[in-house]
């Protein structure tokens, strides 16, 4: 007999929402810009995968196999790293709060390194390093959370949240769908939004980014230190 979920903790609903759904635009927002500047993607690692692929066909240039490959090995980096620094912050005995906010930031300036990278250089002369970075914040965004008031969550693949969602409403657990489908949610936001705002300017899309994970961060705390559950 499978065991029943345990309740959640109905007042933090709507903040688990609102981190996922911010985490989710910055993967969208991202993704957007790698894709119309790059033709390449830094959190959709499936897409990159695809890409690398097909490179080795005659149905795509192989020009692509390039910072498709940057992107997967940079994202792979990233989600090591971000285990690696969790791990020794919590056999030093860091605060929960404070590892999950370090590696938050950690993704914020990275964000934002590449941001001062393409206003500096133009977006062409610092591609690769530009994929490069992001993919690498992308790699820690997947790992920082990964559970939020005891719902499972990802909120750089869609997939899975789309799987999650379907789920939770066949269980009637109609809160937590709330939150799991905030994944592709917010993702088609930020795409939107990144395209919009990329129109105007590489860096401003790139300033944008690093505010939503910036405002995921003090959402994080915000539950944290008040008793929600954050994993």
């Amino acid at each position: 007999m499978s065991q029943q979920a345990p309740p959640l903790q109905s007042r933090w609903v709507p903040a688990a929402i609102a981190v996922v759904l911010l985490l989710s635009m910055t993967s969208g927002v991202v993704d957007a810009i790698s894709y119309l500047r790059f033709q390449v993607f830094v959190a959709n690692q499936t897409g990159n995968l695809v890409i690398a692929a097909l490179s080795f066909t005659d149905q795509i240039d192989e020009s692509a196999r390039i910072p498709s490959l940057i992107a997967l090995a940079s994202f792979v980096v990233g989600v090591f790293l971000a285990v690696l620094l969790r791990n020794r912050c919590r056999a030093r005995g860091m605060a929960d709060i404070v590892r999950r906010e370090l590696l938050l930031a950690i993704e914020v300036g990275l964000i934002g390194v590449a941001a001062i990278l393409v206003l500096a250089s133009g977006d062409w002369n610092v591609s690769y390093a530009s994929i490069a970075i992001l993919s690498l914040g992308q790699g820690f965004q997947a790992v920082v959370i990964t559970r939020i008031i005891g719902v499972v969550v990802q909120t750089v693949v869609i997939n899975a949240a789309v799987v999650a969602s379907v789920e939770e409403l066949a269980a009637r657990r109609y809160r937590a769908a709330l939150i799991t489908i905030g994944t592709p949610v917010g993702y088609l936001v930020g795409v939107f939004l990144g395209a919009a705002i990329l129109s105007v300017s590489a860096p401003a899309a790139l300033g944008f980014a690093a505010l939503t994970a910036f405002a995921a961060t003090l959402v994080v705390h915000r539950v944290v230190k008040h008793g929600g559950e954050v994993e």
